[in-house]
């Protein structure tokens, strides 16, 4: 069973915190609109997460088929990209 974040603007702290200037941050997490999942993020809540202190933020949305036993079924993947200020 996959582990969830319970608190992911705690995780974008901690990133920051230990990212030095100009230090990336990369990240994969499920889209909002990926039905298989409850608990995806949407392009709109990883921005404001990020917030002022990160730059150069690039989000890519790609679909991925899952082939692990018993899934058989298509995700839908956000990469993040961003630059610590």
């Amino acid at each position: 069973m996959p582990l969830f974040l319970k608190n992911r603007k705690q995780l974008i702290d901690t990133a920051y915190n230990n990212l030095k200037k100009d230090g990336w941050l990369f990240l994969h997490t499920f889209d909002k609109a990926d039905k298989n999942i409850e608990s995806g993020l949407t392009e709109k809540e990883i921005k404001d997460m990020l917030g002022s202190r990160f730059k150069n933020v690039s989000i890519k949305v790609f679909d991925h088929y899952d082939r692990a036993p018993g899934h058989n079924h298509w995700h839908k993947i956000m990469e993040v990209t961003a630059q610590r200020r």
